[in-house]
């Protein structure tokens, strides 16, 4: 494989998203590159790369220049690597034990709007942290499936946002809960439905956002097998 992090000062952040933005328009599907905002430890904050390319060591590293020169890393890991050592960038904040918090929404374009309201989440000092992820999103044989062909909807969509926020100490989750709350209300009005997977604090009343236009033929269906909603505890539809 072909990747690994890249690391950039927050001060770069607005620069750098608008730039991404443009960059991953002509991206290939085998390229996909998270974008990481945020708080990495007390006090301190940056904006990462995380990159992964399944192709040839060479085409990567001719697709990665144009973002490497646009500007200079504090510091740059990617290179050729493991399959398996890419799966382990999550795993120092998603170690067992954490707390979470996290919701998401779906975005038709990474646009400057939405970078000034992320950007603006971290305009002041707060003790508790957050983290937003911004991801390419579809494409390829995702986008080459009709919307009503299955239950999910959005094959159009290009682009996810996430804000989220892990703590240790349970006296501590009503803060964590806030602090993705406030910041997402934000960012909520600039988003396009969500990823059912991505359903913290959603209630069943907001799902139609998960399953657009195929949630009326799902509750046809959910009243046919299970009227009296038992399944309920996912991303849940009502019975019709």
């Amino acid at each position: 494989m072909y990747g690994g992090q890249l690391h950039y000062s927050f001060d770069a952040a607005r620069d750098l998203l608008r730039f991404f933005a443009d960059f991953m328009t002509d991206a290939p599907n085998e390229l996909w590159i998270t974008t990481a905002i945020g708080d990495v430890q007390k006090g301190q904050r940056a904006l990462t790369f995380d990159v992964c390319y399944s192709g040839p060591v060479a085409q990567g590293e001719r697709l990665m220049k144009p973002l490497r020169d646009f500007r200079k890393p504090m510091r740059d890991e990617v290179g050729p690597v493991a399959y398996t050592t890419l799966q382990t960038h999550g795993d120092i904040e998603g170690r067992f034990g954490l707390r979470r918090y996290q919701t998401s929404g779906y975005l038709l374009k990474l646009e400057p709007a939405l970078v000034d309201a992320v950007l603006a989440q971290f305009a002041a000092a707060n003790a508790t942290p957050l983290r937003i992820l911004i991801m390419p999103w579809g494409g390829g044989a995702i986008a080459r499936v009709a919307k009503t062909d299955t239950a999910y909807w959005h094959r159009d969509i290009r682009w996810n946002v996430q804000a989220a926020t892990s703590w240790q100490n349970e006296a501590d989750s009503d803060a964590g809960k806030s602090r993705v709350r406030d910041a997402w209300k934000a960012i909520e009005p600039l988003t396009h439905g969500f990823y059912a997977n991505s359903i913290t604090g959603r209630v069943a009343e907001n799902m139609r956002g998960a399953y657009g236009g195929n949630y009326e033929r799902l509750a046809q269906i959910k009243k046919k097998y299970d009227p009296a909603n038992l399944l309920r505890m996912n991303a849940n539809v009502l019975p019709m």
